[in-house]
Formats: structure tokens, sequence, C-alpha cells
């Protein structure tokens, strides 16, 4: 099977591509036919703000790129508000041992939790360092994004500040994608 996602190393979970034309046809399968319109048809890449998408499930999922040698960095992912953990992991040196800022929203509540958290050997046991709880919407985008140097973290939700923290870092690690 051809890996379309040659840039990045699976360590835990399910993950797929996902396109925003596999959606429309999902949903067109689920609706009575149309006639068709001049000029409507499938999804564009260049007309649709998220085209592709990085789709994960399963228990504590990871999805890595980058080396063991990254030592500062931001790295940033838009996620789509849903039921669940999503959010980015950052210095993994082995699998279960990494840094994530993620954001929990469960079934029927506008509450979400964001946290900064870290694990020395499973995302089960896990070190909380920050929290905070907003309102949003679900199905909504945002982005999640983290920036690392010198012993800081900064973690933003829409290019605002949420948590700056001083705290020891490793050497160094790759970074990713959370689901859970």
């Amino acid at each position: 099977e051809i890996n379309k996602l040659a840039q990045w190393e699976i360590v835990s979970g399910t993950w797929l591509l996902h396109t925003a034309a596999e959606e429309s046809l999902l949903n067109a399968s689920k609706t009575k036919p149309k006639p068709k319109k001049k000029g409507k048809g499938l999804p564009e890449p260049a007309r649709s703000p998220n085209f592709f998408s990085l789709m994960g499930s399963g228990t504590n999922s990871v999805i890595t790129s980058g080396y063991a040698f990254y030592d500062s960095y931001s790295a940033e992912a838009s996620v789509q508000t849903r039921p669940g953990e999503m959010g980015v992991v950052f210095y993994l040196d082995k699998p279960g041992s990494y840094r994530a800022f993620t954001l929990s929203i469960s079934e029927d509540s506008l509450q979400a939790t964001l946290q900064l958290w870290k694990t020395a050997d499973s995302a089960a046991t896990r070190e909380v360092m920050a929290a905070a709880t907003t309102e949003l919407t679900g199905g909504q985008w945002i982005k999640l994004r983290v920036k690392t140097s010198q012993d800081r973290v900064q973690c933003f939700m829409d290019n605002i500040k949420v948590f700056d923290s001083r705290t020891g870092l490793p050497p160094g690690g790759k970074f990713g994608l959370f689901v859970n």
C-alpha cells in the first residue's frame, strides 16, 4: 500500500488523509439526486479553505513529523471541534514520551478545556502543566499553535496566547498531532 502520508510517521492510532470531495460525495449519496446546475460539482482544492485534512481516531493516537534533534520550533494545526480531545504534540523523543497542547470538548457541551501537558511513558499518565476553559461552537475550526524556545513553551488558540510556561525541555524531539 502506498503511504499517502510520506512525511508523517504513525506512532499510534489510525490516521487517514481526507478530502472535501469525499465528504461531498458521501453527503450527496445520502440525499435525493438533484438536477445538476451549470458550474456545480465537487469542491475544488483551490476554492476550499480545508480541502485536505488528516483524520485520526483511536485512544491517545499520535502522528509525527520532523527529527529528534529539532529543539526550537513552532507547530500548528487547524482542528475542527468535535467531541473528544485533539491537538499538537511536541518534543516527542520516543513513543509515549512527549508534551502536548490539546483541546477537549464533550458531547452536548459548549465548554472546551485547553491543556498543556506532558507524559514520560503514556498519555494515560499525564502531568497537566496548565489548563483553561472556554466556550466554543461544535464543528468550529480553530488553530492551535505551540512555539518552543530555550525552556519556554507558548500555546496559542487562533493566535491568542493561552499559556506561556517556563519549564525544562528535553534536548529535542519531533512534533505532530494528537487525538483521543
